[in-house]
């Protein structure tokens, strides 16, 4: 299909003003719009739409055309791109793994010269429409395989990005868990890659376990575990050629209100570090952010707010005295139940709470059903195991 046909001026008002419409409804309704097939059209509505919150600056221009839901699904959020604009700058940077192009658009913002390498003939042709569109005329688009360019490149280069996404694209729900699953295969590439760049960013699916990663690739100098609103969404990796020591772990979470929360460690430095000192709750109650508990800075989080923890493998943290600009959710601990539903149900008259479940035996569900208690209010609880062994339950007030 020729992209441009869906510029026409009808279907950019069809697919503005139904983009809150039925999909199934319009493709009932209509075959063609202009000669184009309904099916492509509401193709544009749905990703469209999917874009309204996760790339509001592409939302809000005129005459973007949108790639595939699934490849809006996959690409990365406007918040996160951002994130790397600020890791990542130079003159000159190539990304090897173009796809959608919003990252190499975010990340071009801090470069004065950008190559987009995609290798599907039809996405390379909408991304270089959309960099138009978005006034990023210092893109350069090229429908290639990446390990082509790469061998027919002659400058060195400042940065080069890579995204490896699974082999078996036809798989939709497979998970990704080492590198070899990837393509192109960075394991191959890295060589070639360090000889043609002063600095690879490579990103990974936070599945990957990142002890695994760094001790694979060698020249990792920093790693930074993406977050937002508590959901871990990717993991960076900083390959360099000078890299001699071994590799930061930056947590980085980007909460749906606040500040940017970030925390920096060493694996050497934790793994030296003296089992967390156990205790029971005292006064304020600690949950870290998804980013830190991925990263793995369990040891090096208590011991540097001087909290105590719960449970070996509750991830919990209690202090007699609140700890201001811990990297997560911090709550007032208001009393300490057992879990019995005629116990639970007489602390919260208001038949509601909000409930996590941390190294306990039963799920959410499993709670609501025995206590009849609903979502949402301003209480919270949290169902964990203590260091002796005891099932209870956190009844907690959350700090602003």
């Amino acid at each position: 299909m020729d992209y441009a046909d869906l510029l026409q001026p009808k279907i950019q008002e069809f697919i503005l003003k139904n983009t809150s419409s039925d999909p199934h409804r319009l493709l009932l309704k209509h075959r063609e719009i202009c000669g184009v097939d309904i099916r492509e059209i509401v193709s544009q509505i749905l990703s469209r739409k999917k874009a309204q919150h996760k790339l509001p600056d592409w939302y809000a221009a005129e005459q973007v055309l949108w790639p595939p839901l699934l490849s809006m699904e996959q690409c990365s959020s406007e918040t996160a791109a951002r994130l790397k604009s600020g890791i990542a700058q130079g003159k000159s940077l190539i990304d090897l793994t173009g796809g959608a192009g919003v990252d190499t658009y975010y990340l071009s913002q801090e470069f004065s010269k950008v190559h987009y390498i995609e290798r599907n003939k039809d996405l390379a042709q909408l991304t270089a429409h959309n960099f138009r569109i978005l006034e990023a005329s210092h893109i350069q688009c090229h429908n290639v395989d990446a390990e082509v360019f790469l061998s027919q490149l002659k400058e060195q280069q400042d940065w080069i990005y890579l995204d490896p996404a699974r082999r078996d694209k036809s798989d939709t729900d497979k998970k990704v868990y080492h590198l070899s699953d990837c393509e192109p295969d960075i394991n191959k590439m890295l060589p070639e890659l360090l000889d043609k760049a002063k600095n690879i960013l490579l990103k990974t699916a936070p599945l990957l376990d990142i002890d695994s990663v760094t001790s694979t690739l060698k020249q990792v100098s920093k790693v930074y575990v993406i977050a937002l609103q508590n959901e871990c969404k990717e993991v960076l990796y900083h390959l360099s050629r000078t890299t001699e020591s071994e590799p930061e772990l930056i947590s980085i979470h980007v909460p749906k209100k606040g500040a940017v929360q970030e925390f920096r460690f060493l694996r050497s430095e934790e793994k030296k570090l003296s089992p967390s000192d156990y205790h029971f709750p005292l006064t304020y109650l600690f949950e870290p952010n998804s980013a830190l508990l991925k990263a793995g800075a369990f040891k090096s989080i208590a011991e540097r707010f001087s909290l105590h923890k719960l449970h070996r493998h509750s991830h919990l943290y209690t202090s007699e005295t609140y700890r201001e600009g811990f990297p997560g959710r911090a709550f007032r601990i208001e009393q300490t139940l057992r879990y019995h539903k005629k116990d639970i149900r007489k602390a919260l008259p208001s038949g509601k709470a909000n409930i996590t479940i941390r190294n306990f035996p039963v799920s959410v569900q499993d709670i609501r059903k025995k206590t009849g208690l609903k979502e949402g209010g301003d209480d919270y609880l949290f169902a964990t195991t203590l260091h002796d062994g005891q099932k209870a339950i956190l009844h907690c007030i959350k700090m602003d």
